[in-house]
């Protein structure tokens, strides 16, 4: 368990990074040429400012409406759920993954009032649950429910952690949500907490 919560913390650290980079990329896009359109009329410059961000929303919400409706909202919710014993259609799956970090991307950029938090617990949830299907004869011991919510847990703290650069934020964050549950033990506590540590590390690395 130890090691797959270095490699979750490792790849919500890489996907935090790579979201980060993504939203500049586009919210500079955008700024560039409104700042260019200045120099030749104020009113164009709103205008292009208007249609970029109608555009980049307009992206995010086909994104998500027509590819993975299962990535609509936070997730929190859902991963609450999921912790305690509710299955969710596509909750977990790597085309939500995908849509949940492209649509957050263009909805950031368009300047929608949203922000990672959320998004990145459900990222980290997908993350979690992959984990146990890595392709290695040593997580053949994940692939049944109790172990999937460890991992998933461990997901979740990674995530937060990366937003906030808070592991033991991160730590207290999964294990409020999955208290009701009877999976959660002392050691379990340490292992998820060691996750969100390496997630920040990596962020802060790449970053």
């Amino acid at each position: 368990l130890w090691i797959a919560c270095a490699l979750i913390g490792v790849f919500m650290g890489v996907i935090a990074f790579l979201l980060d980079i993504l939203v500049e990329a586009l919210s500079h896009i955008r700024w560039n040429l409104t700042q260019a359109s200045m120099d030749v009329n104020p009113f164009l410059s709103w205008v292009v400012l208007v249609v970029f961000s109608l555009f980049y929303v307009f992206i995010a919400a086909c994104l998500t409406m027509l590819v993975a409706p299962a990535a609509l909202g936070s997730g929190v919710a859902e991963a609450m759920g999921m912790l305690n014993g509710v299955l969710y259609p596509d909750y977990i799956s790597l085309k939500t993954l995908v849509v949940k970090f492209l649509g957050l991307s263009f909805a950031v950029a368009g300047g929608l009032a949203g922000g990672k938090e959320g998004p990145l617990v459900h990222m980290g949830s997908i993350v979690g649950f992959a984990t146990a299907y890595l392709p290695l004869k040593i997580f053949n011991y994940f692939r049944n429910d109790s172990e999937k919510r460890k991992l998933m847990a461990a997901g979740i703290a990674a995530g937060v952690s990366a937003a906030f650069g808070a592991p033991i934020g991160g730590s207290l964050f999964a294990y409020e949500i999955s208290k009701p549950n009877t999976f959660w033990s002392f050691s379990l506590t340490w292992k998820v907490f060691f996750a969100s540590s390496i997630s920040t590390f990596v962020l802060t690395i790449l970053k």
